[in-house]
């Protein structure tokens, strides 16, 4: 009887082979003019000692029959298959030959063969060294903590929507190098990394190739259906990566076991109340289209009407318009490069005067929802591309606090959807708010209540009264509780995590003697003492 061979040994020299080797990767291969046509599947065979090579089965009347047989993860013996030269243009393992199935082939089940090392990983110092000259030709395996992750994009290609996803791997020596994965690997990538999000986050590339951006510096890509991406799998090799970055006290697990920033970070209490007006809804007909002002309201319902998101430039997401059968970005004053799927989500807020249409466009409806509109898309179940992604809905009975200014359009139609400029969401902020002002109604007693304003000279100087800001005159429907100067806000809200370092400019005590009579706005009680408080000019 003939001996079993090992992959290492085969050659195009005879056909007639035996070999037990694992299915370690299996996948389709369409064809280029008819995504939908099969055009092979393909496989990546793993004897016992780890040596690999790329099986295939091109005859259509063969498809049907590998299609649910040669499952991944299940040892079969093989006999009688056409070894090849291996030569084709992205080869899944660096061995010189493939393997051929044919009507001829022999396939049964065999017990499992369990190599010590399944994945070939290449260092990310090595790959880097490559050149578009001289870079390896075959598909690699590669490991790496995850430096960042970027949105899901969506473009368009051949009349058909695509998807992309960026991200950036590092090793032990901080060595980075970016990855761009497209197309389904990109989706199930997204998916597959929100449900591991525990840090730090390792991810390993299998079957990936390398390429080149623009400047000609080495990237990893994904390889049509053949690429799979894993996020924190249960693996020695994995696990051997962990061990050797804690070993070297690897500087990389300092910020990558940390928690990943937000793009864009919510605006603090000050920057957004500060020198704006706060208005009731009922008085937003009122405003100019020079002043933007504050609302204080709770999110009542999703409008459907407006839809959920449109296409938009991809360089500043404006809505281009149709000039004689071309597009036109009148931001850009020229042709989009591209058009991609943007955000503008609308609801309906109210507060105890009346409710009002607000408009979330793209950059800000990111930073809401955490996602972008082709990761929205992605969410809904299919055959239900009409509904409304679940996500929209979070926000409805949430307090906000939203920063507003009217256009000519909403002046001329006072029921139209008004665009939000700034907003802060986050409920424990709301519930420091109304702490603050019910600290300051009830507890303010020898707190002078002043506002401070900065002359053309930089000196501080105290003013009886403010125009702009929560304690600005406000009509009677407005609750009072919310009429507090900003300096009191500061003194009762305790620190926002993660605020930026603020350089004191000038800093002055300032004797106040008892209110006059005139000052109807101020909180403080006579004690019969001279109230002394400390005036601090901040930059922010």
């Amino acid at each position: 009887m003939r001996r079993v061979s090992t992959i290492k040994e085969l050659h195009d020299g005879t056909d007639r082979w035996r070999i037990v080797a694992k299915v370690f990767r299996k996948w389709n291969v369409y064809q280029k003019s008819a995504p939908a046509e099969l055009f092979c599947i393909s496989m990546v065979l793993i004897d016992e000692e780890g040596h690999k090579i790329q099986a295939s089965v091109m005859n259509n009347i063969l498809h049907e029959q590998y299609r649910n047989s040669c499952i991944e993860g299940t040892t079969y013996f093989f006999a009688n298959f056409v070894v090849s030269s291996n030569v084709t243009q992205y080869r899944a393992t660096n061995h010189p030959f493939k393997i051929n199935f044919t009507q001829q082939t022999f396939v049964r089940i065999e017990p499992n063969v369990n190599p010590s090392l399944s994945f070939s990983l290449m260092k990310i110092q090595d790959i880097l060294k490559n050149t578009e000259h001289n870079h390896v030709d075959y598909l690699i395996d590669v490991i790496g903590f995850v430096k960042s992750l970027g949105h899901l994009e969506e473009y368009r290609k051949d009349n058909d929507i695509k998807h992309k996803l960026k991200m950036a791997l590092v090793d032990q020596e901080d060595n980075e190098i970016e990855c761009i994965l497209f197309d389904e690997c990109s989706t199930n990538a997204y998916t597959s990394y929100l449900e591991n999000m525990d840090s730090p986050v390792v991810a390993l590339f299998n079957l990936a190739r390398v390429s080149f951006a623009d400047d000609g510096s080495p990237q990893i890509c994904s390889s049509f259906n053949a690429t799979r991406v894993y996020f924190n799998p249960i693996n020695n090799q994995v696990k051997e990566f962990i061990e050797s970055a804690k070993d070297k006290s690897s500087p990389v697990l300092s910020y990558v076991s940390q928690p990943a920033p937000t793009q864009l970070s919510q605006p603090s209490v000050a920057n957004i109340l500060n020198k704006n007006k706060k208005v009731a809804i009922s008085e937003i007909p009122h405003q100019n289209t020079v002043d933007p002002f504050i609302i204080k309201c709770t999110v009542m319902k999703l409008e459907t009407r407006h839809g959920w998101m449109y296409d938009g430039c991809s360089k500043c997401a404006a809505k281009p318009k149709d000039q004689n059968g071309s597009l036109y970005c009148a931001t850009c004053k020229k042709a989009p490069e591209s058009v991609d799927p943007k955000l503008k989500v609308t609801y309906i807020v109210h507060d105890s005067s009346g409710k009002v249409s607000v408009t979330f466009w793209d950059k800000l409806a990111v930073q809401l929802f955490g996602k972008t509109a082709p990761e929205l898309k992605v969410s809904l179940p299919e055959g239900d591309e009409f509904e409304f992604p679940e996500a929209l809905d979070n926000i409805v009975g949430r307090k906000m606090i939203l920063k507003l200014k009217l256009n000519e359009y909403n002046k001329k139609f006072p029921h139209s959807s008004i665009s939000v400029i700034q907003y802060t969401n986050c409920e424990d902020l709301m519930d420091q708010f109304t702490q603050a002002s019910s600290d300051v109604s009830t507890g303010s007693a020898g707190i002078a209540a002043e506002a401070v304003s900065e002359t053309n000279d930089g000196e501080v100087t105290p003013q009886a009264e403010q125009t702009t800001g929560f304690h600005s005159s406000t009509p009677d429907h407005v609750d009072t509780d919310d009429n507090i100067t900003l300096s009191k806000l500061s003194e009762c809200l305790n620190p926002m995590p993660n605020k930026g370092k603020r350089k004191v400019i000038a800093k002055k005590a300032i004797m106040l003697d008892e209110p006059s009579s005139s000052s109807k706005n101020s909180s403080t009680v006579s004690t019969g003492e001279p109230v002394v408080k400390v005036i601090k000019q901040e930059k922010m």
